[in-house]
């Protein structure tokens, strides 16, 4: 009796020793599949993803910044150079002359259209004159001196009506063969000046003629 007893034990001891055995090999990967699904693992990874994709990206981005920068000032030629230099000093002469002359069309013009275009005008060729004055400095340019305005600075009445019209009628159409050329210009600054005043210069003109009716 006792001798089955042990015996039962000896069999219940090597079914568990059996059992542990086989859970053991069941959880227990073998090498080469660990690396199979670490591979895997890293390959899902957002941190990895990143990592792999993070240089097109930074190419991808550094072509819009080149796209989205201002491009570089070209070199002028020296005919584009010369038309600059005439292109404003031309316009600010203009400026200076139109700048008075409208100036003196608030005190002396005889209708209340005249004097209030006048007004209008002596607020237009400051701003210009501004802006041409900031070109002069970009272009390191010796703006000139005031044209004389003495064949209008001593009329009155109809005839200082008449003068002032014909005057700045001449120099709108001056004004706008000069803006046509410059919106061709390949300084960008000139261009950016040409696309804001063709457009108020023709304005300009066309109230101007109004006046004349």
């Amino acid at each position: 009796m006792r001798n089955a007893i042990v015996f039962i034990n000896i069999c219940i001891v090597a079914a568990v020793t059996m059992l542990l055995m086989q859970f053991d090999t069941t959880t227990t990967l073998p090498a080469d599949v660990n690396a199979t699904g670490s591979s895997a693992v890293q390959a899902s990874s957002p941190t990895a993803q990143a990592g792999t994709a993070a240089p097109a990206t930074s190419s991808a981005l550094a072509t819009v910044r080149r796209i989205e920068a201002p491009a570089s000032k070209r070199a002028l030629s020296e005919s584009e150079v010369l038309f600059v230099k005439t292109f404003i000093n031309e316009m600010s002469q203009a400026r200076m002359l139109g700048l008075e002359q409208s100036r003196m069309a608030v005190q002396r013009g005889t209708t209340r259209p005249l004097k209030d275009y006048g007004a209008w005008m002596v607020i237009n060729q400051e701003q210009m004159l501004r802006d041409l004055k900031r070109l002069a400095k970009i272009h390191k340019i010796k703006l000139p001196e005031p044209e004389s305005m003495d064949e209008i600075s001593g009329l009155h009445g109809r005839k200082f009506d008449s003068r002032y019209i014909r005057n700045m009628t001449a120099s709108y159409k001056r004004d706008l063969k000069l803006l046509e050329r410059a919106g061709y210009s390949t300084d960008p600054d000139v261009q950016v000046f040409a696309a804001r005043y063709a457009t108020l210069t023709r304005d300009n003109f066309t109230k101007l003629r109004a006046l004349e009716r």
